[in-house]
This record gives C-alpha cells, structure tokens and sequence, in this order.
C-alpha cells in the first residue's frame, strides 16, 4: 500500500465520518419537527463552516415562545458538541424576510411531509 492509498483512505473515512453525523442530525431535526408538525412550516438548514445552521420557521406569524423553549432544549447538546452551529426559530416569513438569515437560494429545506416520504429539496424544490 503507498503512502497516497493510505493517505486517500483516511480522507474517504472522514468524509463518511462527517456525512453519517450530518445524517443523524438531520434526522434528529426531521423527527423533533414532526412530532411539532402542527406548528412548524419548515426547517431550513444551512451548512456553514461544517456545521448546521438550523432555521425552524413557524406557522404562525407571532413569536412562539413555548416552541422557542423546546428547540433550544433540543439543540443545545448538538451546540454544546459543535454539530449544530445555531437553531433558531423564526416566524412565518417570505423568501425576502427570510434574506435577513441567509440566501434562500443556497440552504437544504426540509419539508415536514418529505420527511415521511425520505425526502428533502433545496429552496427551489429539486
């Protein structure tokens, strides 16, 4: 084996190291939103310096302060081991409110009813 396989190796395990953490994130946002399914619109993540910006946009256009509550009981373990970079939560807003966190243009949305299905768009739906 030359130094070049090894080193290529190591590069392919941490890659699948750091994709099977991103996926059980994922997960863990799909399954907490669900079971709040009758509150939540969506939840957008952003990858942003190998960690995940969590967006959960609400139904409502108010504040929800109790939601609030439980998404930072939930994503605090993931802040505290630097898997999750920030969750917030964000009342019902257009593409151009939504501006003021992020380019809608470039995130991963997850669609609540996608996640039933195994499924999850970019911001135009593909």
């Amino acid at each position: 084996m030359t130094s070049t396989e090894t080193t290529a190796e190591r590069r392919k395990g941490r890659q699948h190291k750091v994709m099977s953490r991103l996926e059980k994130v994922l997960n863990a946002i799909g399954q907490w939103s669900l079971d709040r399914a009758k509150k939540i619109k969506d939840v957008i993540c952003v990858l942003k310096n190998g960690q995940v910006e969590v967006f959960v946009v609400t139904k409502a256009e108010e504040y929800d302060y109790e939601l609030s509550k439980q998404l930072t009981e939930f994503s605090s373990p993931y802040i505290l081991r630097s898997v999750i970079g920030d969750a917030t939560l964000v009342p019902s807003a257009s593409n151009s409110e939504l501006r003021c966190y992020f380019d809608p243009r470039d995130v991963l949305m997850l669609h609540l009813p996608a996640w039933t299905s195994g499924e999850a768009t970019d911001a135009h739906g593909s």
